[in-house]
């Protein structure tokens, strides 16, 4: 499955978006699970970026998947779309072919909410064409390019192990992925390791093996879009469950790089990538 085909009238009618054709009636919209934080405008920002270098001319519109962060930046007068109103704004502006690209790192429980909301859009609004790029990690070759651009954005000191905090997924096929770029991680990067906020690929399992394997210096940063409240608090932050609290706790020295993925124009590139395959 190399991308979500919601409907498509024709292969036609979206494949010009690839070479970037400047054309009124086509729009991209980009789909995250959204932040109340500062450090969104450098993650996004450098996605967005790139992606309009991949298609010039070519609307970029924004919307995010949690109600909860939609609610609480209208509370400070910040309005941010839902994908459905989104899509009902680009309809409104006359766009026609619609390609939607998720910013979830894995196929999780956002990602397939994103999925029904675009597909019940099928049968509300009347698009040409409307498609849908899959999330970051869906293929082996995602992960692998991926992870070579995490590890290079993060360079280690002599004997520095490095721990990735993962948002993590308790539901289904997400946690197989965190778990598969654990596993991938490791073998690439060793001493490397990546745990979840949740999930079953655990932080105390992550803290053991660093033990285990005699590592008392480690690299800590999140592998999450956007360096946000989880990577702040939960990874670095000063309060004694943060793991960079606990890990020192342990007699582990901890040093702390505080970058979302979509800093890194790799990773942003792959998500292009996956707005290639959906206009093809």
């Amino acid at each position: 499955m190399e991308t979500l085909r919601i409907s498509v009238a024709s292969p036609a009618a979206v494949s010009g978006l690839v070479a970037g054709a400047d054309d009124e009636s086509a729009g991209i919209l980009l789909v995250a699970f959204g932040t109340t934080t500062d450090a969104g405008g450098l993650a996004y920002g450098n996605i967005e970026k790139r992606v309009r270098a991949a298609f010039p001319g070519l609307p970029v519109f924004w919307a995010f998947t949690s109600g909860m962060v939609r609610k609480k930046l209208e509370q400070r007068g910040e309005a941010v779309h839902s994908p459905t109103e989104a899509l009902e704004r680009m309809q409104a502006e006359g766009i026609q072919r619609v390609l939607v690209q998720s910013l979830h790192v894995v196929a999780g429980q956002e990602f397939h909410k994103l999925v029904r909301e675009v597909r019940r859009a099928r049968h509300q609004f009347k698009f040409s064409a409307l498609s849908c790029g899959r999330p970051l990690l869906f293929a082996r070759a995602d992960l692998e390019d991926c992870l070579a651009a995490v590890i290079a954005a993060h360079p280690r000191e002599a004997g520095e192990a490095l721990l990735l905090m993962a948002h993590g997924n308790d539901h289904g096929h997400g946690d197989l992925a965190y778990l598969a770029t654990d596993l991938t991680l490791r073998a690439l990067a060793g001493p490397a390791f990546l745990a979840g906020v949740e999930g079953g690929v655990s932080f105390v399992e992550a803290a053991k093996n660093l033990w285990d394997q005699g590592c008392r210096r480690v690299l800590l940063a999140p592998f999450m879009i956007v360096a946000g409240e989880h990577a702040r608090n939960d990874l670095a932050g000063q309060n004694p469950d943060s793991w960079k609290s606990r890990l020192e706790k342990q007699g582990v020295a901890c040093r702390v790089k505080l970058s979302g993925l979509g800093e890194i124009d790799a990773v942003a590139d792959i998500f292009v990538r996956h707005l290639r395959a959906a206009a093809s």
